[in-house]
């Protein structure tokens, strides 16, 4: 029969237990064909320990291996795997992470001890330093993501942002959006009818007719060639966006797909029913984008 450990209390000790010559407690374990160590300075508190280790080795989770591993080293591994992501989306997720994520402390703490409320706390943050919450979303949707990969990966068992930003969303916590206002025709006529008269701003007539008459964003707008105008059609189809960003260390303009990733045709005839005066002021636009090389 083995011979009963016991400590300086007269407590048995468990396999892999022991005590230290300062009194305190040891467990030995094995990870893999690697030997662990776990110390407490007291007993209980190390068999809690040993319980959640055991727990986790016997559920597949890998608490000792995510103990390396931060929520910036998996951000990397997530971005490596998403290889569907645009170039455009990808700087921009670098972007944010770098900028608003990357140097928060749960970033930089080891996975299994990133908790809900570090969450929490970092989403409230932003949302009180003026965030809104669509811009939020932004950053949720990079970091549940990556966190979700953890999970997926076995290093921990739930992922802590789950549901923070939809809570944040319904419950009122985040600030109101302000509500936009269009233009009224009228507004919208007085608008143009300043940029044609203005010495500093008339040469950008064309493109304010066409984005007030069309409703493209900026970057759709920025993008159109000559073939895509089809004026037996009396169409515009919008198939690319005109970007400017930096990918891969370069600054530079990037064509990418619309937003609405199926191409669509806007009518002319919104941008003809304007006052005769701005169509007239229209015929230069070829021009001015071939100037400008966005043919």
């Amino acid at each position: 029969m083995a011979k009963v450990r016991k400590d300086n209390k007269g407590r048995n000790l468990r396999p892999g237990e022991t005590q230290r010559a300062d009194g305190s407690y040891m467990y030995v374990y094995k990870l893999g064909t690697k030997k662990k160590y776990l110390y407490d300075s007291d007993l209980a508190s190390l068999r809690v320990k040993e319980k959640q280790i055991n727990k986790d080795k016997d559920d597949g989770i890998r608490t000792q291996e995510a103990m390396k591993l931060t929520l910036n080293d998996m951000f990397k591994v997530y971005m490596n795997n998403n290889i569907k992501l645009k170039p455009s989306t990808r700087a921009n997720y670098l972007y944010l992470w770098d900028f608003y994520v990357k140097e928060e402390p749960f970033a930089n703490m080891p996975l299994p001890q990133i908790h809900r409320s570090d969450i929490l706390a970092f989403y409230t943050k932003l949302l009180k330093h003026g965030f809104a919450i669509n811009s939020l979303e932004s950053i949720n949707t990079i970091v549940h993501p990556t966190l979700e990969m953890a999970v997926d990966d076995d290093y921990i068992r739930k992922n802590p942002s789950k549901g923070i930003y939809r809570k944040l969303k319904t419950d009122g916590s985040a600030p109101k959006p302000k509500r936009r206002i269009a233009l009224t025709k009228t507004q919208q006529q007085n608008f143009l009818r300043f940029i044609a008269k203005s010495p500093t701003y008339s040469h950008w007539l064309p493109i304010m007719t066409v984005l007030l008459g069309t409703g493209m964003r900026v970057a759709e707008c920025t993008g159109i060639t000559k073939s895509d105008i089809n004026l037996s059609e009396n169409t515009i189809s919008v198939n690319h966006n005109l970007i400017y960003r930096v990918i891969d260390g370069k600054a530079g303009f990037h064509i990418t797909t619309p937003k609405l990733r199926a191409v669509h045709e806007l009518s002319l005839s919104s941008i003809q029913r304007w006052p005769s005066s701005f169509a007239s002021r229209l015929k230069p636009s070829t021009h001015c984008i071939q100037t400008i090389n966005w043919c």
